[in-house]
C-alpha cells in the first residue's frame, strides 16, 4: 500500500494540478506512512494558500528535520516516473484508509459489546442502531468537504439550467396542495421542514396526506411515528383515501358500501413506496442508521418524524431545550448528508390561544428549530371543529411566506385545496 501512497505524493510533485482530483477522495488519515501523511498535509496547506507546490516548499512545510524532509521529497520524486494513473493510486489509498477506519470501528464495537447489558427492548434497539451507524460502509470514499469556486460555479449553473428545463415546475417534490407548493417550491432534498401546530390542529393528518401524495409520484417516504402504531397510521390513510369516516372504521361499523370504497382505495395504495417504522428510532444516531438503511434499499426521498419533541437526547444530563436543539441539528444533518427531505412535526406552546394565529416564538422548547429549519409551516383553526384550517408559512429560505386556507375533513383526516 505504501507504493500507492508514494505514487500519490509523487504525482503531485510531478503535476501539482492533479492534487484537486485526488483531494476529492483522499484524506490525511488514509495514509499509513507518517511521512506520506505529513507530505500530503504540507501539500494541502500550500494549495490552500495559493503557494506554488515544489519539492522545496513541501519539505519546508513538513515537520521535523529540514534536510531529512528534503531527502524524503527528492526520493519520492525520483521514484515516481509519471503522474498518469494518479486517480487509481488515490482510490487505492482512500480504500485502504476506509478499511483501516472500519477495522478500528469493529474493535470499538467488540469492546462495547463485551460488557453491554440490555435493560429494555428500546435500550437494545438504540444500541444496535448506534453500532450499525458506526460500522456503516455504504460510502467507500468520503469526498472532500471543500469545493473550489470553479466547480461551485459549474454545479450551480448546471442546477439553474436544469430548473430552466423544467419550464416553471417546482424543484422539490409536490405536496399535493397548490398553495403550499407555490410557497415552498415543493419539498426539496436536503431540507429540514418543520410542520408545527397545537394539539389536534391536524399536523399528523397533513403530514400523512403529504407523504402519500409524494409516494404517489414515485418518491419513497418513511414515516416514523412516536404517537401511533402502523395500523392506526394506515387506518387514517385508508380513511382519507376512501373517504370512509375514521370513527366508522374504529367502531367496526363497516357495511358493504364502506367496503366498496375501502377495497379500491387499498388497491391504489398498496404498491406505493411508503414505508413505516414499526419501532421508530428514539435517538438521532438510531434515526440516522434507519434512514441510511432505507436509503440504500429504497432510494428514500422523504422522512416524516411525528413528532420531534418525543425524540431523545444522547445525553440524559441535557435539559429539554438543549436536547431539542441537539435533535434539531441532527435532523438537519440527516437531511443534508443523506440527501433526503426531513419533515419533522413539532408542538407549539400550550399557553397561547389554540385558535389564534401562531408565531415562530411559540415553537416549543427551542429556538434552534427556527434556526435549523429551511421552512416552518404552522397550522391553526379559528374553531376546533372548523372545516377550514389555516396554513401559515412562517419561515421559508427558498420561497414565499404567507398564509392560506385548506379544507380539512376531520372525519376522514383528509386535507384538500379550497376552491379557487
Amino acid at each position: 500500500m505504501n507504493d500507492s501512497e508514494l505514487e500519490v505524493i509523487g504525482s503531485v510533485i510531478l503535476d501539482p494540478g492533479c492534487f484537486a482530483d485526488m483531494a476529492r477522495v483522499v484524506r490525511e488519515d488514509d495514509f499509513v506512512s507518517a511521512r506520506h501523511q505529513a507530505a500530503w498535509s504540507a501539500i494541502r496547506s500550500l494549495v490552500t494558500e495559493g503557494v506554488p507546490v515544489d519539492e522545496l516548499m513541501i519539505a519546508t512545510r513538513m515537520p521535523g528535520d529540514r534536510s531529512a524532509a528534503l531527502e524524503y521529497v527528492a526520493s519520492v520524486a525520483e521514484q515516481t516516473v509519471t503522474a498518469t494513473g494518479h486517480m487509481n493510486h488515490a482510490i487505492a489509498v482512500a480504500a485502504n484508509g476506509r478499511k483501516k477506519r472500519l477495522m478500528n470501528a469493529c474493535a470499538l464495537v467488540i469492546r462495547d459489546a463485551k460488557d453491554k447489558v440490555f435493560f429494555s427492548k428500546e435500550n437494545a434497539e438504540t444500541w444496535f442502531a448506534e453500532m450499525a451507524a458506526r460500522l456503516d460502509v455504504s460510502a467507500v470514499f468520503e469526498p472532500s468537504n471543500v469545493i473550489p469556486m470553479r466547480e461551485a460555479i459549474r454545479d450551480t449553473l448546471k442546477t439553474l439550467e436544469d430548473r430552466t428545463k423544467l419550464k416553471g415546475a417546482f424543484p422539490g417534490m409536490r405536496s399535493g396542495y397548490a398553495k403550499l407548493d407555490e410557497h415552498l417550491l415543493g419539498y426539496q432534498l436536503g431540507h429540514l421542514c418543520i410542520l408545527a401546530g397545537k394539539p389536534a390542529a391536524g399536523k399528523t393528518a397533513l403530514a400523512l396526506n403529504i407523504a402519500v401524495n409524494i409516494a404517489k409520484a414515485g418518491n419513497a417516504a418513511l414515516v416514523c411515528s412516536h404517537e401511533m402504531g402502523v395500523t392506526e397510521l394506515v387506518s387514517r390513510i385508508l380513511s382519507s383515501e376512501s373517504r370512509v369516516a375514521g370513527t366508522v372504521m374504529e367502531m367496526g361499523s363497516l357495511d358493504a358500501g364502506h367496503y366498496a370504497r375501502l377495497a379500491p382505495a387499498g388497491d391504489r395504495l398498496k404498491d406505493l413506496p411508503l414505508l413505516f417504522s414499526k419501532n421508530p428510532p428514539r435517538t438521532i444516531s438510531a434515526l440516522m442508521a434507519e434512514v441510511q438503511q432505507q436509503k440504500r434499499k429504497h432510494d428514500l426521498k422523504m422522512v416524516v418524524v411525528d413528532y420531534l419533541q418525543l425524540m431523545e437526547s444522547s445525553d440524559a444530563k441535557k435539559n429539554r431545550e438543549q436536547a431539542v436543539a441537539e435533535i434539531s441539528r441532527g435532523m438537519k444533518r440527516i437531511a443534508m448528508e443523506l440527501n433526503v427531505c426531513v419533515l419533522a412535526l413539532s408542538q407549539l406552546n400550550r399557553n397561547s390561544d389554540r385558535n389564534s394565529e401562531p408565531s415562530l416564538s411559540e415553537l416549543r422548547e427551542s429556538g434552534s428549530l427556527e434556526q435549523d429549519a429551511n421552512s416552518v409551516v404552522m397550522l391553526w383553526a379559528e374553531k376546533d371543529d372548523a372545516p377550514q384550517v389555516w396554513v401559515k408559512v412562517a419561515k421559508n429560505r427558498s420561497g414565499l411566506i404567507g398564509s392560506f386556507g385548506l379544507k380539512f375533513g376531520r372525519a376522514t383526516q383528509r386535507f384538500e385545496d379550497l376552491p379557487s
